[in-house]
């Protein structure tokens, strides 16, 4: 995997990336020399910031292969990374305390190899509740935070 939308953020790019080898999950990640990558758990997620700013710009996981089961051949990569981006983000669910709607944005790019990479900005809705407030009673009626929004594609 390289991050190729990277590559405008840092001087003489070209020239300057690094690499990080996850030999135990089986993947590499190229990335500008300007940036920071930090991996955690030998790999099984990491974050790559700004080293000037100390901003997180990318945070990755990696799921074992036992809690992702096999697709059915006909799968649509880029609707299954969706799904599993909304499931992942807010373990409620829909009619629980916290969720996350569809996508608000999603943008499709490519690196330079040729590998599909997918970024989501996702909504996250959730009821709010205050000690003493009787949020929590039986007379309580929860809160609508959902955000109508229909999904911008740019590809």
């Amino acid at each position: 995997m390289l991050l190729a939308g990277l590559a405008g953020a840092v001087e003489n790019a070209e020239q300057d990336w690094k690499t990080y080898r996850s030999e135990k999950f089986g993947f590499e990640i190229a990335y500008p020399a300007g940036m920071e990558f930090k991996a955690y758990f030998d790999g099984a997620s990491a974050s790559l910031k700004d080293a000037k700013t100390g901003g997180t710009l990318v945070e990755f996981e990696v799921w074992p292969s036992s809690e992702c089961p096999r697709q059915p051949a006909d799968t649509i990569a880029r609707a299954l990374g969706i799904d599993r981006a909304k499931a992942v983000t807010q373990a409620d669910g829909p009619n629980g305390s916290s969720f996350c709607g569809d996508p608000v944005t999603v943008r499709e790019s490519a690196s330079l190899y040729g590998a599909k990479i997918y970024e989501l900005e996702l909504t996250c809705m959730r009821e709010t509740s205050y000690p003493g407030s009787n949020d929590d009673s039986d007379e309580a009626e929860p809160k609508d935070t959902t955000v109508e929004t229909e999904p911008i594609v740019t590809e």
